[in-house]
């Protein structure tokens, strides 16, 4: 959900800086508005998407199934 601290999780995704990021910049409020303004919000299966649902923005949450080995 690129929170506090997760930063460089961001930074290892993107280390060219092509895409804008404002990971561990945005409070709750700051962020709920940012995907208010969204065309779309698809995002992990975490924090972010439910907050989105709470947007009339269009939202897809992914989800996936971890198999034990």
């Amino acid at each position: 959900s690129a929170g506090p601290g997760e930063e460089a999780i961001v930074e290892r995704c993107d280390p060219d800086h092509r895409h804008p990021s404002v990971a561990g910049r945005l409070d709750l409020a700051q962020l709920w508005h940012l995907l208010a303004q969204a065309a779309l919000v698809a995002a992990p299966d975490t924090g972010v998407a439910h907050l989105a649902r709470t947007t009339s923005t269009p939202n897809r949450a992914m989800s996936a199934s971890v198999i034990a080995t």
